[in-house]
């Protein structure tokens, strides 16, 4: 899903609202998948200093995106993990130009 569920440490903006979805946040609470991938929220990291949480037993991820004021010092967050045991093999990245 595309932006971050409404209210998480994942869809935090510079000055600290949310501005994630409350549709995508109701689905989780209501349907529980093991696990659900975010992002539009670039700053959600910078700002919350955490790139997932939790709704209930779903386990939802935003890697965030920290883009400076150049090209030249953006970085590129990423997660990976193994899909039959995520929580446990969670780890983010982060790649510098």
């Amino acid at each position: 899903m595309h932006s971050p569920p409404f209210a998480t440490r994942l869809d935090l903006i510079q000055g600290g609202k949310p501005a994630g979805s409350r549709s995508i946040k109701t689905f989780i609470e209501k349907n529980q998948p093991l696990l659900t991938l975010h992002g539009h929220i670039h700053e959600a990291l910078e700002v919350s200093g955490a790139y997932m949480d939790r709704i209930g037993e779903t386990l939802s991820v935003n890697p965030g995106q920290w883009i400076g004021t150049t090209r030249d010092i953006s970085k590129l967050h990423a997660v990976t993990f193994e899909m039959e045991r995520p929580e446990q093999t969670l780890t983010h990245n982060c790649f510098q130009r």
